[in-house]
């Protein structure tokens, strides 16, 4: 795959599959919950090691991730990240520049050139997928600590 925006696309829509496939399910709660003791709460199970709709994590700092990207955040982070694609686009037809990060407002040359430092950001996220291509990679130069 070398198109970076449909890469993003489908990790969007792979997120929102699999959030969606979480709260259709009807053993699995909308809004999960985290206990003093490491324990997730969730929708009504029955099985071996859960009871009364708890997962026991044995980790207080697992559950509090568990429950900090439960669907319905992946759901809002997918529409925030479909948002800055439509933001983040060519300026025109086979323009080089992002209809954002337009350098004559003061933006580096680098950072608007398109795909522009906010796609690759997005994209980055990602990077262990087997269709990312490192071509995409944000520039050494745009480190965080530049930002």
């Amino acid at each position: 795959m070398t198109d970076i925006v449909a890469f993003l696309k489908a990790r969007i829509a792979n997120d929102e599959y699999d959030a969606r496939a979480l709260l259709a399910d009807p053993d699995v709660a909308d809004v999960w919950e985290e206990s003093s003791t490491g324990v997730l709460q969730t929708g009504a199970v029955d099985a071996a090691d859960q009871f009364a709709g708890r997962w026991l994590t044995g980790n207080t700092r697992l559950a509090r991730h568990i429950v900090r990207w439960q669907p319905a955040r992946a759901l809002r982070e997918a529409e925030a990240r479909r948002l800055i694609l439509g933001e983040h686009r060519p300026a025109g037809p086979g323009s080089a520049w992002c209809y954002r990060c337009d350098p004559a407002a003061g933006m580096d040359d680098r950072a608007a050139c398109y795909p522009c430092l906010t796609i690759r950001c997005l994209a980055a996220v990602s990077s262990d997928h087997p269709d990312y291509d490192p071509v995409w990679a944000i520039p050494e130069e745009a480190g965080a600590a530049d930002l």
